[in-house]
């Protein structure tokens, strides 16, 4: 590997190492719990920015 990732390389490192289809429930449902954790990471860091005086002009024109 030349030190960059690809998705493709990333789908069969996966699949040679930990795929189950039976479980493709379970995998959907840890997916969906990691995205609402990074959602509430990122709204919180957000509302400490904003508490602490910093303007979000440039990204949210605000």
């Amino acid at each position: 590997m030349d030190g960059k990732i690809s998705i493709a390389y990333l789908q069969s490192y996966i699949q040679s190492h930990d795929y189950h289809p039976k479980l493709v429930q379970d995998y959907f449902l840890e997916l969906a719990e990691e995205a609402g954790e990074l959602a509430r990471a990122m709204h919180k860091g957000l509302r400490r920015r904003v508490r602490s005086g910093a303007r979000l002009t440039r990204k949210f024109g605000t």
